[in-house]
């Protein structure tokens, strides 16, 4: 059965106060893909749920917002003269350029 926009207006509108907006709308997707998997009509691109969803952007908690992190540098991360934290840096650099090197051989190159 298909969610009418009501519905999912009601369903944004009752976790406004409660979670975050990024929370909100990865619900929302998840009920969006439901919808695309069953062949169902999606009503949560209506005006009137976009207008909720705009509201509980703003209604958001205060918790639930973060507040931006300083970047995680080498320097702060690793000492490398301990050979504890050089054998971690040399298997995240293997792990990254395995997972660089794995979409040229896995992919499917349309010439």
């Amino acid at each position: 059965m298909p969610a009418s926009s009501n519905l999912l207006a009601a369903f944004v509108a009752d976790q406004a106060s409660k979670a975050s907006s990024s929370s909100i709308n990865s619900w929302m997707s998840a009920v969006r893909a439901w919808h695309v998997i069953n062949n169902a009509p999606w009503h949560g691109s209506s005006e009137f749920v976009c207008q909720v969803r705009l509201g509980a952007l703003r209604m958001a908690p205060i918790s639930s917002k973060k507040v931006p992190r300083n970047p995680v540098t080498l320097q702060k991360a690793l000492n490398l003269s301990d050979s504890f934290d050089a054998a971690v840096w040399a298997v995240a650099c293997t792990a990254f350029w395995a997972c660089c090197r794995l979409v040229k051989n896995t992919a499917i190159f349309i010439m």
